[in-house]
């Protein structure tokens, strides 16, 4: 209520201002002058007579003397009672207001992702007046004064308290409660379990201090559990919105807010997801973000790369998407083990989908039959002259960047040195990927049934299309026949994912129709664990532990460096491994450049006759550098496959030099690491299928048989089993984009990673809640949070978090590991020499392999292949 307080008795009209004190002093020592206060209310006005205690406030309020009308009324202590009574009830007036139609109860996407500190404070400023200047008012005078947003800050502080702690005085509910509500949507129904993580230390409420400090208390909000009177069990996800309005009868500021928000379950980045209401129920009996066209489940306002769903899915428009997907495995420790509460191991699948930026529109969708493998030339699968060669033009960019960065006198070429082999795509590979996260499928990959469930799950999202055909009998007359056309839809993992959906699509070869049969998903190999695996040949190759008096091997290096934390198995710790071997191989490079050079060390003059003193001599910097490097290559760089004759074998050389071969061998390898990798962030198809060519010999040399076989799958899927169109989004629907920009691409199944991650992180401040059904809608949720995340970094100032992670100078190591490599003169040719450890090692490993039988097992291969292509195509 707005009061209008003018004085019934105006002060006389004086030449001179009385004194307040002496006023008051008058006031208290027996002046009967009456004071009135006339108030204007809505019904009419009202007049009050002051008592005698009170008449200088009325003075002071007539004369807007302000600060001794405060003075007064805080030594006053009956009156000060009054003041705080009636400023904590126009105060709870104004939450019981905003808490109905509240900013902080709009469940839309978009307006929760752009939630700011200053909305929240533009609305507490306008719609609580009086508790927004109670809180400015315990802000220092300096801050809020000239200040804006220091003034922000304070005043954010105070309004995450206030709204932690604003809780239904009918509703007295305990932290514990709180919490669990807030984070969990349904309890374990031990009631008593508690998970014990390494960083997550409990308290004794039951919730961790990581839990507090991140989620807080921040009040009951949609889709949440509750708890009743006799803090029995949370319910179930299903049954939350029922439960938040029987618990919020008896106050009608939530009673709004929860009819405006309940019902909604909107957790995705750009679709909407079920709640799986049974975690045994599969979710293939849910509507799904890319149901069949004609489903009326889909909401056509939701984009994705600036089509709607329909036209995502929709063959005319031919606008085309890829799935990736892998197991998510999580552990669940009681804080107290019984026999009958045991550590549990959930297993479940995690999957996400991204949409082409490449278009493959205009590409073929006509199958090619083979009906004789013997027609086809299986020797493209295989590195040509013409691979090699490409394969090494891009060596000596590669080998250009180290060099121009690490010595002195080739520095002022750095300007002639491309930092990124571009391709075709390249402006297409510099765009940012759009993706849907599509949750966990609460089925476990390793199961060979629930494996088939996973797929009929992920077969929901492959577009079909109806289709009928007339058929002539043989007494002429026409037969109309409706049948059901999958799109194919391609589905990346890693080996023992697309080797799995394999076996149950041979399994489902004799089903009736091509529904039963999953015809549509095709099962595709990524590049991640390739890469790993590689690692895996490399470490199979050079490094050894009893080759640690063997200088200038790996063993050796890595503990000249102090490298502890590189193992014999590089999958333990695959950062590591890789750090090592980049240091490992730019040293091999500086080492067999100062070796061509004639350089004794990294600051002297590279060889007049190479590299001309003085710049002005130099014609063409670009040709200078690029033949100087080309001779590094043709010395000591061995990748060439060449056929062999019929009849002849190669015959081992008795002259070599094995430690030099040792050394070539390191940095080719080394080489085609650093190919593979930049191949993989430029996001260039092409070269990435060349190197799957060369890994599927080394596969293949060093018994790595499940890659070898999916490395001559992938190759084949190229070159004959898929359509053009499907053939191009192989190779182009590789890579994943999260930030745009030029060499920022990363494997699909690496993306797949750091959404486990990610969903794990959030599942860990679950606490004892680590149910199916939580951790499900986590997962929906993945998208919608990262972007909240991201939009709060940015309001509170926050740098972003790189992708790219910051490493510390190996300089030092790199300059330890030349220094030695030069001392043992590792690529100076003497006869005979060997390395106690490798003692016949070659610098070409394909020289081994012997090609009959290679071209015996590459038929058979083929073979059992193209009968599965039937069954997909």
């Amino acid at each position: 209520m707005n009061a209008h307080c003018p004085l019934s008795n105006p002060p006389p009209t004086s030449s001179t201002t009385p004194n307040p004190k002496r006023l008051r002093m008058e006031s208290q020592t027996g002046d009967t002058t009456p004071v009135k206060i006339a108030v204007d209310y809505p019904s009419g006005p009202r007049v009050y007579q002051l008592t005698p205690s009170r008449k200088a406030m009325g003075i002071d309020l007539a004369r807007r003397r302000f600060g001794s009308l405060a003075k007064y009324a805080v030594r006053h202590k009956d009156l000060q009672i009054s003041i705080v009574k009636h400023i904590a009830k126009a105060i709870r007036m104004e939450i019981k207001s905003l808490c109905s139609t509240s900013i902080l109860f709009d469940g839309q996407k978009e307006n929760v992702c752009a939630l700011s500190w200053r909305k929240l404070h533009n609305e507490l400023e306008t719609r609580t007046p009086v508790l927004y200047t109670l809180l400015r008012s315990c802000i220092p005078a300096k801050i809020g004064r000239n200040h804006d947003e220091e003034l922000l800050k304070y005043v954010q502080h105070l309004e995450s308290v206030l709204k932690t702690e604003q809780v239904d005085e009918n509703q007295q509910l305990d932290e514990e409660q709180f919490e669990s509500n807030r984070v969990a949507n349904e309890h374990d129904g031990d009631g008593g379990e508690t998970t014990e993580e390494e960083d997550d230390e409990e308290d004794g409420d039951g919730t961790t201090e990581e839990d507090e400090e991140i989620y807080g208390y921040d009040g009951i909000t949609e889709d949440e559990g509750s708890c009743d009177e006799d803090n029995e069990e949370i319910t179930r996800v299903e049954d939350s919105d029922e439960e938040m309005q029987e618990l919020d009868k008896s106050k009608a500021d939530y009673e709004d807010a929860d009819s405006d928000n309940s019902g909604s379950d909107d957790f995705g980045s750009g679709t909407q997801f079920p709640t799986q209401s049974n975690p045994e129920e599969p979710l293939r009996n849910q509507c799904t973000p890319f149901e069949l066209i004609q489903s009326d489940a889909i909401s056509n306002d939701v984009t994705i790369a600036g089509a709607t769903v329909s036209q995502f899915c929709d063959p005319k428009t031919r606008f085309y998407f890829k799935l990736v997907g892998d197991n998510i495995d999580k552990n669940v420790k009681p804080r107290y083990m019984r026999s009958d509460n045991q550590t549990k191991s959930l297993h479940y699948f995690h999957v996400y989908a991204v949409a082409d930026r490449v278009d493959t529109s205009q590409s073929s969708n006509q199958t090619n039959i083979i009906w004789d493998p013997q027609s086809v030339n299986l020797q493209v699968l295989l590195p040509s002259i013409d691979d090699e060669r490409m394969m090494k033009e891009n060596f000596c960019t590669l080998i250009s960047r180290v060099l121009v960065k690490h010595m002195k006198h080739l520095q002022p070429y750095t300007s002639t040195v491309s930092q990124h082999i571009l391709h075709k795509y390249s402006k297409e590979m510099s765009e940012k990927s759009q993706l849907i996260p599509l949750g966990v499928i609460l089925k476990n990959e390793n199961q060979v049934d629930e494996m088939g469930q996973i797929m009929e799950i992920l077969h929901k999202y492959v577009p079909c299309q109806q289709s009928s055909d007339e058929i002539e009998l043989a007494s002429g007359q026409l037969l109309s026949v409706k049948y059901t056309k999958f799109l194919h839809i391609l589905m990346g993992g890693d080996q023992l994912t697309v080797s799995r959906m394999r076996s149950v699509h041979e399994g489902l070869e004799n089903s009736n129709c091509p529904r039963e049969r999953l015809e549509g998903l095709v099962p595709v190999v990524e590049d991640w664990h390739a890469k790993v695996i590689f690692l895996k040949v490399i470490w199979s190759r050079l490094y050894k532990y009893a080759s640690t008096s063997d200088r200038g091997t790996l063993y050796h290096l890595r503990n000249l460096v102090h490298r502890k934390n590189v193992r014999n198995n590089p999958e333990k710790d695959v950062n590591a491994s890789e750090d090592f071997l980049l240091t490992t191989v730019q040293s091999h490079i500086l080492s067999a450049a100062m070796t061509i050079f004639g350089m004794d060390s990294l600051e002297d003059q590279p060889d007049i006759n190479m590299f001309p003193e003085h710049d002005q001599d130099i014609p063409d910097k670009t040709t200078v550098l690029k033949s100087a490097v080309e001779i590094i290559v043709h010395e000591f760089v061995d990748i060439g496959f060449r056929p062999q004759r019929k009849g002849r074998k190669q015959k081992p050389k008795d002259n070599l030099d094995h430690t030099q071969e040792y050394a070539k061998e390191l940095l080719s390898l080394g080489l085609f690491y650093l190919e593979f990798q930049d191949a993989i962030r430029e996001g260039d198809g092409l070269r990435v299928l060349r190197c799957w060519k060369f890994m599927f010999l080394w596969f293949r040399s060093t018994g790595h048989t499940n890659y070898t076989i999916e490395a001559m799958t992938l190759l084949t899927q190229y070159y004959f089993l898929f359509t053009p169109r499907l053939a191009e989004q192989l190779i182009w629907s590789r890579f994943i984009n999260t930030h745009g920009g030029l060499g920022r691409n990363i494997p699909a199944d690496l993306h797949m990673e750091h959404l486990n991650r990610i969903c794990k992180q959030a599942v860990a401040h679950l606490g004892a809640n680590k149910t199916p059904a939580s951790i499900l809608k986590i997962s929906h949720a993945l998208g919608m949070l990262q972007k909240m995340m991201h939009n709060f970094d940015n309001i509170l100032g926050v740098a972003p978090v790189c992708m790219k992670h910051t490493k510390s100078s190996d300089d030092k190591d790199l300059m330890l590991m030349v220094k030695e490599l030069n001392k043992a003169s590792v690529f100076d040719y003497v006869e005979g020499r060997h390395h106690q450890c490798f003692p016949k090692i070659v610098a070409n490993v394909f020289s081994s392999i012997d090609q009959a039988k290679l071209h015996k097992w590459m038929n058979k291969q083929f073979k059992s292949q193209l009968k599965a292509s039937f069954l997909n195509h």
